[in-house]
């Protein structure tokens, strides 16, 4: 290559499929690949011919350097045991691979000629698709590179602006945390995508399933996306669950291959009846295992993020006098941006030590509490509350108060309005609500047709609803202290907090169409309503379906304070507000 070429354009390709590009200063050294870590040289300009862009190591062996056996063995069990297994799961690749594992079995024990020749034409049809899927799978990779290359650019841009005073913090937390949900997000697919063009296992690719081999040609060879899913208001604690996802995953496959085995050891049951199910149990502990490696690793990687955002901060501190003597912002408006950054910077130094409780973390029950982050409430972000007994007992303050004085104000005004001389026998008053206020009586010898007081009933509002007993124009009614009181906690008691069960049954994702969800809700009563809802599309009023992943069919429900994760075929219990 002729020192004149543009060397911008020149890429190196590792064994593991890492794409990396090298610029004027990386020939002829030493380096790692920055997926696999894998010990390479870089060529020479002497060792390019002329018109070469890249290079793949597998065809170019002497460019990498392993030194010892030790170094080789773990750069070649990362390829093969990391980068081929996939986090989510790809329906058309698991159909190919089912359909490739049955052709391989069926050739071995097929000793009719015609029988092998059909079943060689079968198999030619199957590559032929494959290589559709590998060649879109490439295409997909190359364009998530690109995308994270100029993802990483505006973050940097984005860090510069804010760290000069061009922009404000809130600007910067609010444009960084959308570039970081969406980095995290091409980071993952890259994972997948790699995994994807490397397997024909069929369990790891999602599970065996029966394909017919005349439905070869019709599976559709494109790598949709898997991880659909709404932005969130914050990415720490979006990464924490996942991050929680994943062990738990893990966990509960560790659990069922413990039970098959003490079955294999002891038990009444053989374990080749579980066979099928072991084997689909390992790949999902593969695959749940993967999970944990990508993000205990971007963890790591969003610590750094953190320590970004506190040197931000430090840097808007130091810009604080001279505003103030420019004048740029007002005295008072000064010192609050200050006691906002101040703040900010105490949040980034809990945040930090969340994470490192995270990566530590070996196992669920070892996770923090994810408790809302700075990352939502400094941008005006709405915040995603943790388990602390602080914020639950500071929610449950605030309602029992508000629900007091709603419920003294409406008692006094009914009293004001329906006041009238002393009644006998109980007096109901119907309002427009959803209860009956039942007035205090004075008590008088009951008339003999006259039944003993009963409860009132509550009144529902209706179109043709009936006020019985007001007041006649005229007459007073003398007004007591204790009516304001039980006015008040009438109207108290008609806010109240209901709990519904609501269970996956089925989800419905089909090529190019947004998936939907088929979800029973059962009341109170016991009675069930089936209901379909799409992502971001509300259940039960407050509860919006944010998230959907594919892998672990589960949805993420999320009503403004809490998040639930709704996993296929399990029950629920949601709060609801009810008055």
């Amino acid at each position: 290559m002729s020192s004149g070429d543009n060397v911008s354009k020149f890429h190196l390709f590792c064994l593991c499929g890492q794409k990396m590009r090298l610029n004027e200063t990386m020939f002829g050294r030493k380096g790692r690949c920055i997926s696999c870590r894998l010990k390479i040289r870089t060529p020479h300009r002497a060792e390019i011919a002329d018109g070469v862009r890249e290079i793949h190591l597998k065809d170019h062996p002497e460019f990498i350097r392993e030194n010892s056996p030790e170094e080789a063995e773990r750069a070649s069990s990362i390829r093969h045991a990391h980068v081929s297994v996939p986090i989510d799961t790809l329906e058309p690749l698991m159909m190919l691979c089912s359909a490739g594992k049955r052709l391989r079995k069926e050739l071995e024990f097929t000793r009719s000629a015609n029988e092998k020749k059909t079943l060689k034409a079968h198999r030619s049809r199957l590559k032929k698709v494959r290589a559709e899927l590998d060649n879109d799978i490439h295409e997909r990779l190359m364009e998530s590179a690109i995308e994270l290359t100029s993802i990483q650019e505006k973050l940097a841009d984005c860090v510069l602006s804010a760290r000069v005073g061009e922009i404000e913090f809130a600007e910067y937390r609010e444009k960084s945390t959308r570039l970081r949900w969406r980095r995290e997000s091409l980071e993952k697919r890259q994972v997948n995508l790699r995994a994807w063009g490397r397997l024909s296992d069929p369990d790891l690719a999602g599970g065996y399933i029966e394909v017919a081999f005349s439905d070869i040609e019709r599976i559709t060879p494109k790598a949709a996306p898997v991880n659909i899913s709404v932005e969130p208001g914050a990415v720490l604690p979006w990464m924490a669950v996942m991050f929680r996802n994943a062990l738990s995953e893990k966990e509960l496959a560790k659990r069922k291959l413990d039970e098959i085995k003490r079955h294999d050891t002891g038990g009444p049951v053989s374990v080749e009846k579980f066979r099928r199910v072991r084997v689909s149990q390992k790949a999902i502990r593969a695959r749940a295992a993967q999970s944990i490696r990508f993000w205990r690793g971007r963890l790591e990687a969003f610590l750094d993020d953190v320590r970004t955002d506190e040197q931000v901060i430090n840097e808007q501190l130091k810009l604080m006098p001279g505003r103030r003597q420019l004048a740029e912002l007002r005295h008072e408006n000064v010192s609050q941006t200050e006691n906002q950054l101040l703040n900010a910077r105490d949040e980034c130094k809990k945040d930090k030590a969340f994470i490192k409780r995270l990566i530590a973390a070996q196992a669920s029950s070892e996770l923090p509490p994810i408790p809302g982050m700075f990352s939502e409430s400094s941008a005006g972000i709405s915040k995603i509350p943790g388990k602390s007994s602080a914020w639950i007992y500071a929610v449950v303050v605030s309602v029992i108060l508000g629900l007091a004085a709603i419920g003294v104000i409406l008692g006094a005004l009914l009293i004001t309005r329906f006041s009238a001389a002393p009644i006998s026998g109980p007096e109901r008053v119907s309002i427009r609500s959803e209860r009956t206020i039942e007035q205090p009586r004075i008590p008088e010898p009951p008339q003999p047709d006259t039944a003993p007081p009963e409860p009132a009933p509550a009144v529902l509002p209706s179109g043709n609803e009936i006020v019985e007993d007001l007041p006649i124009d005229g007459e007073t009614e003398t007004s007591d202290p204790e009516s304001a009181e039980s006015s008040g906690g009438a109207m108290e008691a008609a806010i109240d907090y209901n709990a519904i069960r609501v269970e996956l049954r089925g989800i419905v994702n089909a090529e190019g169409r947004p998936p939907r969800f088929s979800i029973r809700i059962t009341s109170p009563d016991g009675t069930h309503r089936d209901i379909v809802r799409e992502l971001k599309s509300s259940i039960a009023e407050i509860w919006t379906i944010r998230e959907f992943n594919p892998g672990l069919q589960t949805i993420t429900l999320y009503n403004g304070q809490e998040i639930t994760i709704l996993r296929r075929g399990e029950e629920h219990e949601l709060k609801i507000q009810e008055g």
